[in-house]
């Protein structure tokens, strides 16, 4: 039914499962034929529907775990490389959905490329007609990443020679919304305040 995309028969046959059953079937061998507790093919079927997000809103209803990774990969990088398959604003919705149901935005795919890296990679494969959709997808990715690496800002005011690179790097971390912290204020931050100083002061002997 969900390969089909029929949401009203998804919607009546959903809730006549019973979750208490086990979720692996085994055959006349005694070999794992099937294990889908978490709706994972049903979602990675739903993603070739024309009714993705109904479909998968009801899958989440009823337990999906969109951030399950199995034998498919991350089912977000999915919904991206389908994009870059055929570029279709119905598509670019199912990709909105996923992000603003609670998706992990820190997977990667085979080839260890996050999900910037893919977005970024073929921004030259857009056709124009696109771009703008394109680059709005892209700029959403990025103001949805919550960059847990907090930067200590030195206090010295001494200009360096490498103040051009590390204002870029800056810059960047920043606009993945890094917090910024001055090195009082970091240490304050974090509870094992004595393990932070020793971490700080074993990467300042290496450096010495």
């Amino acid at each position: 039914m969900v390969q089909a995309g029929h949401v009203k028969l998804v919607e009546q046959l959903l809730p006549l499962i019973d979750k208490s059953r086990a979720s692996v079937a085994r055959d006349s061998d005694n070999q794992v034929i099937y294990r889908d507790y978490w709706y994972v093919e049903p979602m990675f079927s739903a993603l070739r529907t024309d009714n993705v997000v109904e479909i998968l809103s009801l899958l989440k209803k009823f337990g999906a775990d969109f951030n399950h990774i199995g034998g498919k990969g991350s089912l977000l990088i999915n919904a991206i490389y389908l994009l870059l398959d055929g570029f279709e604003k119905e598509k670019l919705k199912v990709i909105y959905f996923l992000i603003r149901n609670g998706a992990d935005l820190s997977v990667i795919d085979g080839r260890n490329n996050s999900i910037i890296d893919i977005l970024e990679q073929n921004v030259g494969e857009c056709p124009s007609a696109f771009k703008d959709e394109y680059n709005k997808l892209l700029d959403f990715v990025r103001s949805s990443i919550e960059c847990e690496t907090p930067l200590v800002v030195s206090e010295d005011k001494q200009e360096t020679t490498s103040d051009s690179h590390n204002k870029k790097v800056m810059s960047e971390l920043m606009r993945q919304r890094a917090k910024l912290y001055k090195p009082t204020e970091f240490l304050n931050v974090f509870s094992h305040k004595e393990e932070v100083i020793n971490d700080i002061s074993f990467h300042n002997s290496l450096n010495a």
